[in-house]
């Protein structure tokens, strides 16, 4: 089934501005999605940041978002549960509105944030977050689900989502992702369990296919990999989008720029 274009474009593809060179820190892809993906692409095309060095210099911790959440638990929750615990990308959202976010410096997954971090984080805060697309517990009609999310990819704002990750998708290596039944068992699709964004979509791929950014270097290609309308329907429970930067292009911190002679991580 090919989903009607309704738009001006029949695609769209701002992975360019996607930051590529970190891995999730062990469970923390809510904070990884939200933060260092998304959060980093609206800064890029903000600030027009073309060199994906400069990107990824310039990329915002998720490790800073996952410790907020976490010094935000009652002691014992702090004290005998992970950072990846108890976390999802409304909350991360919610940490950036109330505190903004930092580049990246520590990606530990848990750290003692300084005051100085604190005070350089205000200045990437942001207005709100928008919940987009809440799947409780019939599944919509992918179509319609994809004329929710389209208008906010034309606008290069990137969606971030909420999934229920099988195994043949956690392990995928091809920039163009097919289901494989045969290792998935069918309760996989039940559970919302990983988050992930949207970076794109192509109505010409595939009868209509997504774009989407994994938190993992070995995902796909650059982390990067295609996924059709309808199969990403089966995975979808949630979607939400940033909104602006509080501050203007004006206030922000100088960016980093790279530098060959110079040793990066």
């Amino acid at each position: 089934m090919t989903v009607t274009n309704v738009y001006c474009q029949d695609k769209i593809n701002f992975s360019a501005f996607t930051p590529t060179s970190l891995d999730q820190n062990k469970g923390t892809c809510f904070a990884y999605a939200a933060t260092y993906t998304a959060l980093t692409i609206k800064f890029a095309i903000k600030m027009e940041i073309n060199s994906a060095q400069d990107i990824n210099l310039n990329a915002f911790s998720s490790a800073f978002t996952a410790s907020r959440i976490q010094s935000e638990k009652n002691f014992f929750k702090r004290l005998f549960t992970s950072c990846s615990i108890g976390g999802n990308i409304e909350k991360a959202a919610a940490v950036l509105v109330k505190y903004g976010a930092v580049p990246v410096s520590n990606q530990l997954c848990c750290y003692t944030i300084p005051k100085a971090e604190l005070t350089l984080a205000a200045n990437y805060a942001i207005k709100g977050y928008t919940t987009i697309i809440k799947i409780d517990t019939s599944r919509e009609d992918f179509a319609k689900l994809m004329d929710v999310i389209k208008p906010y990819l034309l606008k290069k704002e990137p969606v971030i989502c909420a999934i229920a990750q099988t195994e043949s998708l956690r392990n995928n290596k091809d920039l163009i992702y097919q289901i494989k039944p045969e290792i998935d068992a069918k309760n996989d699709y039940k559970e919302s369990n990983h988050a992930i964004c949207v970076v794109g979509f192509d109505d010409t791929l595939n009868g209509g296919s997504l774009l989407i950014k994994n938190n993992y270097k070995s995902f796909g290609s650059n982390g990067l990999s295609w996924i059709t309308y309808k199969d990403f329907n089966k995975y979808l429970s949630y979607a939400i989008i940033l909104e602006d930067f509080v501050s203007t292009i004006s206030d922000f911190p100088p960016i980093k720029k790279y530098d060959p002679s110079e040793i990066y991580k």
